[in-house]
């Protein structure tokens, strides 16, 4: 398999991969891509300038005259807490606790005791106004405008941190292709470091050309304390635990980075990679769906998800359930259960491959019993999950259980997290048909169309999701695309929405979590600064709501619902059937769900979501291994 021509590579000695294309089907025929909703930080970030030890100021200098100073709101505020806030976790900061795993030989040298306010004076940064006021860029989620920093910012603040560098590692995975791109296929190499630095040279692959170009937005548009963020990609050798773990050992030998994103995981066990890392002290970043709170607080400080934890998301769920669902007629049921007493039904998938499912069926199963007294007349698992198409997997099991189902009487079905494609085509073949309401738990794949169009339509047609993912419509209106043309005009559209948007969620979490931090950039200052995000809903239905509870280590905190329409359209699928979004994708906090019932809130007239991550759903029921 040929490999991309890539600038300044570090190729490692470790054995390479063969037929790699073979391996990752879902892969072969559009690009890889971890694709959230686009979306983070709505709410005016507070931003700590100083040493984290100190009371909190709003800037280090007076702005510019020709720049409006901005209002903070830290006058106002405590602290946000954190359970490990005021120490443990990791160094950095004020905080000279350090990770039981990080060596000696490996730590960095403590800050010399320079005076505050010597330092060379800095370029002012050009920020924008926006509705949400002066901010760092024109994106309403970036942080609030910081144009100046002039002093002493610490120096050697921490690992891959110096007085003018910020090391950072972007793990990929390697020894793939993906087809179509605007370069007709982009290959993958494995076990290849490649400096963002380097000037660019021909046939680079998508990654690379976006990354660079994000590189310069964000070290031309964030304020980072007089320090530049240099950016490396890692591209992945395989799969198995013990290779993502080699992977890890490699681009820390190579680089000693100050943080990480990770966006490997195709083949498993990706998470081995992400922990090596916090072991060592190195932050993490990166859209982790459906990880329990658990996963991020194993390593306080350094773990760090903009996606929901699994437990979030079930609260939001089965706030939706209790609020708007629950003690009502069942109104989106069909034949002779429409408008019956609710009687409710459970799916979930038995697939060991799948854990957090699991974890997130017992959160929400728990939460529901708790706050709306919801029990299950019956239940049904599924074996295999993940299948866009199944056709080797024995649909008994649905058949019986759709039986069981209508047999009962059940009008509502519970579906939080998953994907299965033998369930809704047997309960069309019931006879008579049966037409229960459906409410899934939005995953990040079952509520995306390309999942939607392959269930039954008929059956689909009374379908619900509750979700984290964002309005997303014509790419020219997203904010990922509006950000990255600011800086390249020449990517062609296929990759920015392949490429960089894929990234952009990522990469805004980790910068803002740098520039809130302040000059001594440490694990601490960030922790303190993201935990200083006060609780405010976004009004834009394209970002969410983004800030962080005590102990808690991810971003997004609200959702939307949509309905299923066997008629509507988006531009990625030749078939009808679109997700659409009521009042306008309009999103919801815990406890702010309007009370009125699901179909009280659809109109004809609501808007198809675009979002769709089809490209990551396993077609290949056969290569479960």
């Amino acid at each position: 398999m040929a490999t991309a021509v890539v600038p300044t590579v570090t190729p490692v000695d470790t054995e390479s991969r063969s037929d790699a294309a073979r391996r990752y089907p879902p892969l072969v025929f559009l690009v890889v891509a971890v694709i959230l909703a686009l979306a983070v930080l709505p709410s005016a970030l507070t931003l700590p300038q100083s040493n984290p030890t100190q009371t909190v100021e709003i800037a280090p200098v007076p702005p510019d005259d020709d720049i409006p100073p901005q209002q903070g709101n830290l006058a106002s505020l405590e602290l946000g807490s954190s359970e490990s806030v005021e120490g443990g976790g990791a160094l950095g900061g004020n905080d000279a606790q350090v990770p039981e795993e990080l060596a000696p030989d490996e730590l960095p040298p403590p800050p010399e005791a320079t005076p505050p306010g010597q330092g060379k004076p800095k370029t002012a940064l050009k920020c924008a106004q926006t509705s949400q006021g002066l901010r760092q860029t024109e994106d309403i989620t970036s942080p609030p405008c910081v144009a100046y920093f002039e002093g002493d910012n610490g120096g050697a603040t921490y690992q891959g941190v110096t007085a003018k560098e910020i090391k950072i590692v972007i793990y990929a995975e390697g020894g793939i292709f993906s087809t179509p791109t605007a370069r007709g296929t982009d290959n993958f190499p494995s076990n290849v470091l490649v400096d963002l630095d380097a000037p660019p040279q021909a046939n680079e692959t998508g990654d690379v050309i976006t990354l660079r170009a994000w590189f310069k937005y964000f070290n031309d548009r964030y304020q980072l304390y007089g320090r530049r963020a240099h950016g490396w990609i890692y591209y992945s050798g395989g799969g198995t635990q013990q290779q993502r773990q080699a992977d890890a050992a490699q681009a820390y030998s190579l680089v000693k980075p100050f943080a990480t994103i990770s966006t490997a995981g195709y083949d498993g066990s990706g998470d081995a990679y992400i922990k090596y890392m916090a072991q060592r002290g190195v932050i993490n970043f990166g859209s982790q769906q459906g990880r329990p709170g658990e996963f991020f607080r194993q390593f306080p400080k350094l773990m760090w998800g903009y996606p929901p934890s699994l437990e979030q998301q079930a609260k939001l769920y089965a706030d939706y359930i209790c609020t708007k669902v629950a003690n009502k007629p069942a109104d989106g049921a069909g034949g002779a259960l429409a408008n019956k007493p609710r009687k409710y039904g459970l799916i979930y998938t038995s697939d060991a491959n799948y854990p957090n499912l699991a974890a997130a069926k017992d959160e929400a199963v728990k939460l529901l019993r708790e706050r709306c007294n919801i029990t299950f007349e019956d239940e049904a698992t599924y074996p295999n999950n993940g299948f866009a198409i199944d056709p080797v997997t024995d649909p008994s099991y649905a058949q019986q259980a759709m039986a069981r189902f209508a047999q009962k009487g059940i009008t509502t079905v519970l579906w939080p997290g998953g994907i299965e494609v033998n369930f809704s085509p047997s309960a069309a073949r019931t006879v008579p048909a049966y037409q229960p309401e459906w409410f899934l738990m939005g995953d990040g794949q079952n509520d995306s169309a390309g999942y939607a169009v392959v269930q039954d339509q008929s059956t689909w047609s009374r379908a619900w999701v509750v979700t984290p993912q964002t309005k997303f419509q014509d790419l020219e209106t997203e904010v990922c695309y509006q950000q990255y043309r600011s800086v390249d005009q020449q990517a062609q559209d296929s990759d920015v929405q392949n490429y960089a948007c894929s990234y952009y969620n990522d990469l805004r979490q980790m910068f803002s979590g740098i520039q809130v931090a302040g000059p001594r950039l440490g694990p601490t200052s960030i922790d303190r600064g993201f935990h200083a995000i006060p609780a405010v809903e976004s009004t834009d239905p394209r970002v969410a709501a983004c800030y962080y509870e005590p102990g808690d280590y991810t971003c997004v905190k609200d959702a939307q619902a949509m309905w299923y329409d066997p008629n509507g359209q988006v531009g990625s699928q030749q078939q009808p059937g679109c997700w659409r979004m009521v009042d306008g994708g309009q999103r919801h906090i815990f406890g702010k769900w309007p009370p009125e019932p699901p179909n009280a809130d659809k109109s004809p007239d609501d808007e198809c979501n675009e979002y769709d991550t089809s490209q990551n759903v396993n077609n290949d029921p056969e290569n479960t291994s």
